[in-house]
């Protein structure tokens, strides 16, 4: 899901280069939900579905042909594959017949389905920026931008009713899976929400798809004080539309990072593996912590277990309390006003 949010400020681009042209994306259900309606966009192709998985071998290779056709049928001009990994999106951009054929020039990947090749450059630089390289390597200049988000009318009012029960600042908080080697401990997520509860009088907000239910249940169920979940109880946008109208972020490294960031909402990222300056949000806004070990060099997965990353239990609860406060203070500032 990140991943296609973070697609949009290439859409945009598009769309202001070509403002007459019909703008399709092709990627899977359930990630979808994220830029259905986006003014960008007119069209989202389907490859992948939950049901599909319900289906027989020789009926999804049917079901896949029949997208692919579609593709081509549709007779686009031009075709840009915006993932540097896997061969799917190169089949397509080949099958469309498109004049014009842009993928990623990644060496140990095949790149005979593209006739531009845009520079694989992703070290140290925000990854929008390397999404724009596609563009740039056919003459599109475009800023990177952090990306954007639709919220239908239902999904405002959804935020306007969850946010009139209950007192500011609203803190949303999303621990993620206990699985990961992007986990920080439960009981750090606790301490940082009850600290956050008496020195701020905040309202605490988890959220997390359906799996993450029972980390999130732990988290709460370690705090001294009161807290809320819209896990399993909202949809991708009716969080979106909760997240704009709150006043901080703080979780893992995630799509719901980027999500928080499409709808203007400040963010506290902990960081792991990746590196910050590849994946944090820009602006000052956004303030990432990473603290890897010097002894112990990242090189996932052999470094760590699931839920056991040491470089993560190096981040202490005031560090994520300090660039907190820090950023409700000034969103709360009478500059901010």
């Amino acid at each position: 899901m990140g991943d296609v949010l973070l697609a949009t400020p290439v859409l945009e681009a598009l769309r202001a280069r070509f403002p007459q042209s019909r703008i399709a994306l092709l990627t899977d259900a359930p990630h979808h939900e994220v830029i259905e309606g986006h003014p960008a966009l007119d069209e989202l192709i389907l490859f992948k579905r939950p049901e599909d998985a319900r289906l027989g071998r020789l009926a999804r290779a049917r079901r896949y042909l029949a997208v692919l056709a579609g593709i081509r049928r549709r007779r686009f001009d031009l075709v840009i594959n915006l993932h540097p990994h896997g061969e799917r999106g190169g089949l397509a951009a080949l099958v469309s017949g498109a004049r014009v054929r842009v993928g990623y020039d990644r060496e140990g990947s095949r790149t005979f389905w593209y006739n531009v090749k845009a520079p694989y450059r992703t070290g140290g630089r925000y990854r929008v920026e390397h999404l724009l390289d596609a563009l740039r390597a056919i003459g599109i200049d475009a800023p990177a931008t952090l990306p954007s988000i639709a919220l239908a009318a239902q999904d405002r009012a959804f935020a306007e009713a969850f946010h009139a029960r209950g007192r500011k600042p609203v803190v949303i908080l999303h621990p993620g899976r206990p699985d990961s080697r992007r986990a920080w401990p439960a009981e750090r997520y606790a301490a940082v929400a009850d600290a956050l509860v008496k020195a701020h009088g905040a309202r605490i907000v988890y959220i997390g798809i359906a799996t993450e239910a029972a980390r999130v249940e732990a988290v709460m169920r370690a705090m001294g004080t009161k807290a809320e979940s819209l896990v399993g109880r909202a949809s991708v946008k009716q969080v979106a539309a909760v997240m704009a109208r709150a006043d901080l972020f703080i979780g893992m490294d995630s799509s719901q990072l980027h999500v928080a960031s499409a709808v203007g909402l400040p963010t506290v990222s902990l960081f792991s593996y990746y590196a910050p300056q590849d994946w944090k949000p820009i602006g000052e806004q956004h303030i990432a912590i990473r603290k890897q070990l010097a002894d112990r060099p990242c090189s996932p997965p052999t470094c760590c277990q699931p839920g056991e990353a040491p470089c993560m239990r190096n981040i202490s609860v005031e560090d994520v309390l300090d660039a907190a406060r820090r950023l409700l203070e000034a969103r709360h500032s009478p500059a901010a006003v």
